[in-house]
């Protein structure tokens, strides 16, 4: 047998059998895997395999060919206390299956699985939704679709402070002197993107269009329904917030 021992975080689940799962996990050193589990949809496992779990994980293969089987231990959910968060659980929503529908199998991305678990880690904390947007900053650079939000890709400053829009044709960044007659052809960039500030809603909505509009242009997942919902009551949401 071949034993595979990783620390990761829950992604989703699919019911086999009358009981069991098969889990989608974001590990830590190996990148998407999934695994057979035992009782996966019973009593016993549901805390630990829900959406967002941080978990310890032995994955056994007794042929590398075929899916192995999981043992889980749960570390953290990061569910308990937002439950009655719409925005955050639409977040949480959104994430998990949207990565299990990206990556690959068996293709590590550390630096994605690092900004994810912070971002689990911190999902009750105020600053919640804008590490949510430079999350999928991250995961768009990390399957190499990343903007270049080093300097204005019309005058080559590399002063990123004074980067206000981005280029939905190139990904480039432009600053809002050189934007002058195009800014309606442009996606705006909020200053908390680029510079350490305090993200206000309106700032928010505004990097979640942005992140939007390149991870549905880039990726064939988007067109899954689901997310498309989940994805809208998250946009609502801090609608509503720059409306209150």
């Amino acid at each position: 047998m071949n034993d595979l021992t990783d620390s990761g975080i829950i992604l989703d689940l699919r019911a086999h059998g009358e009981n069991h799962a098969i889990v989608n996990i974001l590990s830590a050193a190996h990148g998407r895997i999934a695994g057979f589990l035992f009782g996966g949809q019973g009593r016993r496992q549901q805390p630990n395999v829900q959406p967002g779990n941080r978990v310890n994980l032995t994955l056994t293969h007794k042929i590398m060919s075929q899916l192995g089987t999981l043992q889980l231990e749960l570390v953290h959910n990061p569910s308990v206390g937002v439950l009655h968060d719409p925005a955050r659980l639409a977040a949480l929503q959104f994430l998990c299956p949207l990565l299990a529908r990206m990556l690959p199998e068996y293709h590590p991305y550390p630096n994605l699985f690092i900004a994810a678990a912070k971002f689990f880690d911190n999902l009750s904390g105020s600053e919640w939704a804008a590490q949510y947007v430079m999350l999928e900053l991250k995961l768009l650079a990390e399957l190499g679709y990343g903007l270049d939000l080093t300097q204005c890709a019309m005058t080559g400053s590399r002063d990123v402070t004074q980067l206000a829009y981005v280029s939905p044709k190139t990904g480039r960044a432009a600053t809002a002197a050189a934007a002058v007659g195009y800014e309606r052809n442009l996606l705006p960039l909020p200053k908390f993107i680029i510079s350490p500030a305090t993200a206000m809603p309106h700032e928010i909505r505004a990097g979640l269009q942005l992140t939007g509009y390149f991870l549905e242009r880039h990726m064939e997942v988007w067109q899954y329904q689901p997310l498309h919902q989940v994805r809208s009551r998250l946009l609502n949401y801090f609608q509503n917030q720059m409306a209150a």
